[in-house]
């Protein structure tokens, strides 16, 4: 799993490079010294070892990416997530990260709601969100194994759709994918507490 992790992230990292024109979610990412799902992962990481201190440094290197997700979504993020560490409160924490990736999901997959036919940029950003959203499967499948399999299968239905030599006629059918994913990702049962 770790292997076709990094293959993806590697695959990711490299089209980022190539592919000069800004994020149309966020050009902010372009600011980020590693990929952000790397960041997530080590924060993540650090968060569940209770390594707070190390958490809120990662946090603040996210802070480009957070604060357009704080203005996209109307939440500040930030704020959540730092009082949520600062209080070490694990459910607070846990629920303060699910809420931040699930955000940072839906502005990568906007392209599901957007008028435009489908590019390779939106392959990538859908994969991204995959590799996001493994971080967050462990926990979300704790409290509601049937959405976290709903939401892996989309993920794996529509990656597979993109993977297609033609699009043609299927872009529909990608993009409802994504909503699924999304409409799941946003659920009560996912961000409860």
């Amino acid at each position: 799993m770790r292997m076709a992790i990094r293959a993806i992230l590697r695959a990711v990292f490299l089209l980022m490079l190539v592919d000069s024109h800004p994020l149309r979610a966020q050009a902010n990412r372009e600011q980020l010294p590693v990929p952000m799902v790397q960041i997530l992962q080590t924060m993540y990481s650090k968060l569940d070892q209770g390594n707070y201190d190390m958490a809120y440094k990662f946090l603040k290197v996210l802070t480009p990416v957070v604060q357009t997700l704080t203005q996209k979504e109307g939440v500040d993020l930030f704020k959540e997530m730092e009082s949520a560490i600062r209080s070490q409160n694990k459910e607070r924490i846990d629920l303060a990260f699910r809420r931040m990736v699930i955000m940072d999901i839906s502005d990568l997959m906007s392209f599901v709601n957007d008028l435009h036919p489908l590019t390779e940029r939106d392959k990538v950003h859908a994969r991204i969100s995959l590799l996001e959203y493994y971080i967050i499967s462990p926990r979300i499948a704790e409290t509601n194994f049937m959405v976290d399999q709903r939401v892996k299968n989309n993920f794996r239905k529509m990656l597979l759709l993109f993977n297609e030599d033609e699009l043609f006629g299927q872009t529909q059918q990608m993009k409802d994918f994504g909503r699924s994913i999304l409409q799941d990702l946003r659920s009560s049962t996912v961000l409860k507490k």
